[in-house]
């Protein structure tokens, strides 16, 4: 940060290289400015001196972008903004003014308004790479991907062997969908800059999730980790390749290295205590494999592993207790089963697919019998499908099974409706010829 006393040489060669970009017909040259030639004055002083100076010279917008730059230094935003936007006002086409402009309307988070803003400069300046990385950037951060691989994409063309334009073209290929795309650009980013650890991590989950041979998995992660021997998420997944190649003693070193640099993910707990119990280690997978459990209970591979280990080590009455749990946790809820038959039902009801609707009440009553007006939708649905008889018998059905009850008070509105339509099956039948 800028000392509040004094304006640092730092600052002063960027206010000096921002006027030398300017190209404003008609400005004077602001450098061989008297207001300009001494360095000795705070910031405080050179601003009350150019609001002075543009008392009298009001367009000068060299100076202008001056005093907004100062007051962008000072966290000034709203009155850098101001300045900004009159520089626009006096010229429409300065680049660097929309440019600047944008720039204070990210620090206030005004992001769309920036967006628009650093368009603008673009399309006054298409070859103003600060603008368009600026622009990239924001669009990415607003998950506009499509728009901003176009901007990455046009940058890395003019500037190949940029590392960071290509880990973000990358990025951008990654959310949408684009593996190849996102495997070339990745690649290229990490060939440029091997000691980047995070596109390196990056690389290797990308070779897990896409099912890549974990032989082109190894060499990235052993050439990122010649970089940095201690970085624990590639340690960690060069722990997932070994596991997955099912070279247990080796996993179990890398995990045993992740945790002894302090890594204590459920993640790590969990492999690494997979890895232990099948390299005999049974006691000592207990201890990792319980750490993972008290994360997520819910994961049933861990638990039949953590069991196993447990049995092994003489804990029986523990291991049943967690057998028992993840039993509990694979037996679904027969209410919620029903539920979810008997809507489906609904849906195929409502689109006059009565048979698959029949089938889907049919499955409800199979894990809820007591739901009894399930059989009274299953009648409706043989009734609209012309199929009488089946109408007729399921209405029986139904007003028996609800009479037979003790408490079925709730049951009589339909009860009336099931007597309604055995009558109109009667009339039907009659008239048919089918009783």
């Amino acid at each position: 940060m800028y000392s509040a006393n004094r304006l640092s040489k730092r600052f002063i060669l960027f206010v000096f290289a921002l006027i030398l970009s300017l190209s404003i017909a008609g400005q004077e040259n602001i450098l061989n400015d008297s207001l300009f030639q001494k360095s000795d004055r705070n910031e405080t002083q050179l601003i009350e001196e150019i609001k002075q100076r543009l008392r009298s010279d009001s367009t000068n917008i060299g100076i202008m972008l001056m005093l907004g730059s100062l007051w962008e230094s000072q966290m000034k935003f709203d009155s850098a903004m101001v300045i900004y936007k009159k520089t626009i006002e006096i010229d429409s086409i300065c680049t660097q003014c929309y440019y600047r402009l944008a720039g204070v309307m990210v620090s206030r988070g005004m992001v769309k308004s920036a967006i628009e803003h650093y368009k603008k400069s673009l399309v006054l300046d298409s070859m103003n790479t600060s603008a368009r990385a600026q622009l990239a950037r924001l669009l990415k951060r607003e998950n506009r991907f499509v728009e901003a691989i176009g901007h990455f994409t046009w940058m890395v063309e003019k500037d190949t062997l940029n590392a960071y334009l290509w880990e973000q073209v990358g990025d951008c290929a990654s959310k949408l969908g684009n593996f190849s795309l996102t495997w070339q650009s990745y690649n290229t980013s990490f060939d440029l800059n091997s000691a980047n650890m995070p596109l390196a991590s990056k690389l290797i989950q990308l070779c897990i999730q896409s099912q890549i041979p974990t032989v082109i998995a190894h060499p990235i992660a052993d050439r990122a980790l010649g970089q940095d021997s201690t970085y624990i998420p590639i340690i960690r997944q060069k722990g997932y390749l070994h596991f997955m190649d099912e070279s247990y003693r080796d996993a179990e070193k890398s995990f045993e290295k992740a945790y002894s640099y302090g890594d204590t993910s459920r993640f790590t707990m969990k492999f690494y205590g997979i890895s232990l119990s099948n390299n005999g280690f049974y006691s000592k997978s207990s201890f990792f494999l319980e750490k993972a459990f008290a994360f997520d209970s819910t994961d049933g591979p861990l638990n039949y592993q953590l069991a196993k280990a447990q049995i092994e080590i003489g804990e029986r009455v523990k291991a049943i207790d967690i057998l028992n749990l993840t039993e509990r946790l694979l037996t679904p809820n027969p209410h919620e089963l029903s539920f979810l038959f008997a809507t489906r039902a609904d849906a195929y009801n409502r689109g006059r697919n009565y048979q698959k609707a029949i089938e889907q009440y049919y499955k409800a009553i199979d894990y809820t019998p007591d739901q009894l007006e399930y059989l009274f939708e299953i009648g409706l649905c043989h009734y609209y499908s012309k199929e009488l008889q089946k109408a007729k018998n399921v209405f029986n059905q139904y007003i028996d099974s609800v009479s037979s009850l003790q408490d079925n008070e709730s049951k009589k509105n339909r009860i009336g409706s099931a007597n309604y339509f055995l009558k109109e099956i009667e009339k039907q039948l009659f008239f048919n010829d089918e009783h």
